[in-house]
């Protein structure tokens, strides 16, 4: 009997090889831009806004592009700012840009303080915001040496609020850190007026009127003489026509003066002295331009009229002046004073002649308190203003008065270039032929301009 075999056991399934794993998908990003060195398009040693900390700050102002419809466009995601070597390149990785942008970039806006050790830096021209022309130059004191730096220095900066604005800052060299306190003053400027302006945004006219009379030192044109005089605080009520016109004409002259006093702390903790005279254009909505001018010290302002015609725009501090703010000097003798500059005048136990008295400097950034004067004009169609410090002013005078006829000539050539050109060249000839003749009491010094010119506006349609 055959033996029954074993049935046999159902085949086991196939087991399927496993296929080896897949490599993990990394996620791919874009790399990180890499910061890389860029040359900046302003003057090598030009000083940019600080922090607190003392750190250079970006802003929006710097990464702005327009849209197809002309609308600036800024994205500051994951820019990283690296430290100012001081060399004029600064380490910026290249912005962000969407794919719909346009690749025309917005001209970065004009704001730097201009610094040199050189002989010279020669008059340089800028279109601005708001049909505003500026132009500035510098020159070295011919005594000073090669390696010494001008202790003057020039502010201009294109704000959205405050419009165009324009300074020059002389250094005191007597006083010593001259030219460090020159170059505070000028770098914290758009940063105090804009704190400034803040404390006063929100006032209504009403309130306005009361903190611009007691605050602000305001100089005014008389109507028939044509001269500068300083406002009695009856006489400010003027100020309200102002206000009228236009809130922002007040805030903003508030701002300069407020700013200023907060600048004169920053000074004194260089341990030096500077004067400053800083002049802005402000527009209104139906096209009047203004000028809001604020001095320190004897640096001071003119203004070429449209017709040619040249007058001062700000009262310089000095001893003279003083004393006829004070009425030591009554009309009378100033005058004789002026007819006769050389001639002492004795006051108490002094004896000191119009001269000597005009260049007495009173007042600088750095002392221990300072009143800004403040001077609020309209403009007409093609005024210039010109910001000047004493290596100029002090040369631009004959027999005690401003010799309007020489800058008339040097102010009427074409272009704002070759106006400061000119005007420079006049100075120099001047100054050489008054000091050999000792008719002045100057030594040849350092010298800084800025013009503003508010060219007409485009009309509306």
């Amino acid at each position: 009997m055959l033996e029954a075999m074993p049935k046999p056991s159902p085949a086991a399934p196939e087991k399927k090889r496993a296929l080896p794993p897949r490599p993990e998908q990394k996620r791919i990003t874009p790399p990180e831009p890499q910061a890389k060195e860029i040359a900046v398009a302003i003057p090598e040693d030009d000083i940019r806004e600080l922090d607190e900390h003392g750190n250079e700050i970006v802003t929006e102002d710097d990464f702005v592009t327009k849209d197809e419809e002309g609308i600036e466009e800024v994205d500051l995601q994951d820019i990283e700012y690296g430290a100012d070597d001081r060399s004029g390149k600064f380490s910026v990785p290249p912005p962000p840009r969407r794919p719909e942008q346009k690749k025309q970039e917005q001209r970065k806006p004009i704001n730097f303080v201009a610094l040199q050790k050189e002989r010279a830096i020669e008059a340089r021209q800028f279109e601005l915001i708001d049909g505003v022309e500026a132009a500035f130059t510098m020159h070295k004191g011919d005594k000073r040496g090669d390696d010494e730096p001008n202790e003057d220095c020039v502010r201009i900066f294109e704000d959205p609020e405050f419009g165009v604005v324009g300074g020059v800052f002389d250094g005191l060299g007597g006083e010593g850190n001259g030219a460090l306190a020159s170059a505070k003053a000028s770098e914290v400027l758009l940063a105090r007026m804009r704190n400034a302006l803040e404390t006063v945004r929100d006032l209504n006219p009403s309130v306005l009127e009361l903190v611009l009379v007691p605050e602000v030192h305001l100089v005014v044109r008389d109507g028939k003489t044509g001269e500068l005089a300083h406002a009695k605080k009856e006489e400010q009520i003027i100020t309200s026509s102002y206000i009228d016109v236009d809130p922002a004409i007040a805030k903003k002259a508030i701002a300069l003066s407020s700013a200023l006093k907060a600048i004169n702390h920053d000074v004194k903790a260089t341990n030096g002295k500077t004067t400053a005279c800083v002049s802005m254009i402000h527009t209104t909505e139906d096209g009047r331009r203004f000028s809001i001018t604020a001095n320190i010290g004897d640096s001071g302002a003119l203004r070429r009229k449209s017709d040619g015609s040249i007058e001062r725009m700000t009262i310089e501090d000095s001893a003279l002046d003083g004393l006829m703010e004070a009425g030591v000097i009554t009309p009378e003798l100033f005058k004789e004073m002026r007819e006769n500059p050389d001639k002492d005048f004795t006051f108490g136990r002094t004896a000191r002649t119009y001269r000597q008295l005009r260049l007495m400097n009173t007042q600088a950034l750095g002392a221990d308190k300072v009143s800004p004067r403040i001077t609020i004009e309209e403009l007409e169609e093609g005024d210039e203003l010109v910001m000047l410090t004493d290596g100029y002013l002090d040369f631009l005078e004959h027999e005690g008065e401003l010799d309007t006829d020489a800058i008339k000539g040097a102010m009427n050539e074409k272009d704002p270039v070759s106006r400061l050109n000119r005007l420079t060249e006049i100075t120099k000839v001047m100054e050489r032929i008054q000091v050999s003749e000792g008719s002045n009491l100057k030594k040849p010094d350092d010298k800084a301009a800025v013009t503003l010119r508010a060219k007409p506006l485009p009309k509306k349609k």
